[in-house]
């Protein structure tokens, strides 16, 4: 980040606050796909994470001032990001219909918001057992996040909710890579069962889900 002859008035406290104009349209120059991809990979919810770790990590920078003493830069450390922390609230199975309710904390300062639904799948072991839609975002401090969809009759035990897929009119969007970073464990066993004479009843174990915009749904558990 760059910061041209702009006065910098520190407060009370010797803080500085850079305001930045939400109005301006602001690009990300990746010059290293896998650098970038491990960045979010160290800070996204994820299966079996030592979130104890984590939490003890802290964003830091590094400012230099140009010869000509107009230019003020920051150097931002990406590799040493808190990961989001998980927090699984509740599971609702009413029928083949599943909800799922959690709460996530961000000590990153990092936001990146994903304006539209996201698709999810829901994993035992390598087969595919459910699939779901919800919003998402990376966003400082603790947000809600709801996801609902179908679920196969009788899963129970530990299962993983993984991202799949997000929907963006450029289909080479690097979110669409990055979503799939997403792991929350699941515990089946502690799921409220709205409907237990619903769920006893059917049969079936089709997972609903659509095949839109190259989603695929091979429910043989294959990657």
């Amino acid at each position: 980040m760059i910061i041209t002859d702009t006065p910098l008035i520190p407060n009370a406290k010797k803080y500085v606050k850079i305001e930045w104009d939400d109005h301006q349209e602001h690009e990300i120059d990746i010059r290293d796909m896998v650098g970038f991809k491990s960045l979010f990979d160290d800070i996204m919810p994820k299966k079996g994470a030592d979130y104890s770790f984590d939490d003890k990590k802290r964003t830091t920078a590094a400012l230099s001032v140009s010869p000509s003493g107009h230019q003020l830069t920051m150097a931002i450390d990406l590799g040493n990001m808190p990961r989001m922390r998980p927090e699984v609230k509740s599971v609702k199975l009413s029928g083949r219909r599943i909800e799922i309710n959690m709460e996530i904390m961000s000590l990153s300062p990092l936001k990146q918001p994903f304006e539209f639904d996201s698709k999810f799948i829901l994993k035992k072991g390598e087969d595919i057992v459910g699939k779901l839609r919800g919003s998402f975002s990376i966003e400082p401090g603790t947000q809600e996040l709801s996801f609902s969809g179908t679920i196969r009759h009788g899963v129970s035990g530990m299962a993983t909710l993984q991202g799949d897929y997000f929907k963006h009119y450029d289909h080479k969007s690097w979110q669409s890579y990055i979503i799939k970073l997403f792991e929350v464990e699941i515990d089946m066993n502690k799921a409220i069962i709205n409907d237990h004479k619903a769920y006893e009843d059917d049969e079936s174990d089709e997972i609903e889900g659509d095949d839109e915009d190259g989603v695929e749904t091979d429910e043989s558990g294959s990657d």
